[in-house]
């Protein structure tokens, strides 16, 4: 858990310095558009997660199971990712109150208001985006790595907020992806028919907190009916408390399709994850939390995205996750450990 830590403030230096395993980019979202891969590494007993990562946004562009047939969050090549990324990729949307004040923020949008600073750090292991904002006294951290030694595959999320502001702060966030591939739905069909492909789709267990999004059954066209049993998961842990997740995009952007304003989450105080559809949609997977934070204080979560072949399996590792204090920061810290040491080994890095 130390080293864990220590990991979390090495990421955490002055946007323009360079760090001992890798390099910051300052002002990310103007530079140069680039892409690239997190490590498909997950140790020697763990299931590993393809990440597809571009300099826009939050940056993680597609992931999932595979090949590009089992993506969670869609596939799309680099040229259409570094458009598509800031849009489709992970969102963050805040209603920040003080005692004069309510204002709607999104984070890590380009181009962003004056005063704010954005910077992307780059490691062998991980990535982490943060961003400052002096007018709201806000700092949002957050770091993606593939999930370590586990019988099933992961990408972990960790967000941290930390207030500057010599007031009080209440916040109310919806943080996640706005489309979820549902389990079993191939890349062809899902780029030709995806609409078509939707009176297949079905989310379970919304009321756990921890959604299970999947295919009925397989779409071809055959005589016999095959039922999918496996699905992608998603669920949020704040000290050890799930989170309640909202599974459709209607109630977040209600008439904006576009998915470009949260018109939904603007408008009330908190979203009923109960009233939204859970078949013949695509999804989306948007944590719901409300914070308080002063002066000084940091708040955050860990959002995990994965798939198992059924849902009591993604229930028994929730479970043993929050049950276990530091779980995360011990994930990431074996995580970084694994690749450095493949890394020395070959002399790489």
């Amino acid at each position: 858990m130390k080293k864990g830590k220590k990991l979390e403030n090495e990421l955490v230096a002055s946007p323009t310095s360079s760090v001992s395993d890798g390099f910051e980019m300052p002002a990310y979202n103007a530079a140069r558009p680039f892409s690239s891969f997190l490590p498909g590494i997950a140790g020697e007993f763990g299931k590993p997660m393809w990440v597809f990562y571009t300099n826009r946004g939050q940056c993680i562009a597609s992931f999932g199971v595979r090949d590009k047939n089992g993506a969670m969050l869609e596939f799309h090549a680099a040229n259409k990712a570094y458009a598509l990324t800031p849009l489709h990729g992970f969102r963050t949307f805040l209603k920040v109150s003080s005692a004069q004040t309510c204002t709607h923020y999104e984070p890590f949008q380009y181009p962003c208001a004056d005063g704010v600073t954005q910077t992307l750090s780059i490691h062998p292991h991980e990535i982490c985006i943060e961003e400052r904002h002096a007018a709201l006294g806000l700092v949002i951290r957050v770091v993606y790595f593939g999930l370590p030694n586990e019988t099933l595959p992961a990408l972990v999320r960790q967000v941290r907020i930390e207030s500057t502001s010599a007031t009080p702060l209440q916040i109310e966030v919806l943080d996640g992806i706005p489309q979820v591939v549902p389990f079993g739905l191939e890349e062809r069909p899902l780029k030709l028919m995806s609409r078509t492909m939707e009176a297949f789709a079905e989310v379970l267990h919304v009321a756990d907190a921890l959604p299970f999004f999947k295919l009925k059954v397989e779409p071809g066209d055959r005589p016999d009916m095959q039922t999918i049993e496996g699905g992608f998961f998603a669920f949020t842990l704040a000290d050890g408390t799930q989170m309640p997740i909202v599974t459709d995009p209607d109630l977040v952007f209600n008439e904006d399709t576009s998915l470009r304003t949260p018109l939904g989450f603007w408008r009330t105080q908190a979203l009923d994850t109960m009233r939204g559809r859970t078949e013949t949609l695509t999804a989306c997977a948007f944590s719901q939390l409300s914070l308080t934070l002063h002066g000084g204080s940091t708040a955050g979560w860990d959002s995990y995205f994965g798939q198992t072949p059924n849902w009591p399996v993604a229930a028994t590792f929730r479970h043993r996750v929050a049950a276990e204090v530091g779980y995360g920061n011990m994930r990431r810290a074996q995580n970084a450990d694994r690749i450095a040491a493949i890394g020395d080994q070959f002399a790489l890095l």
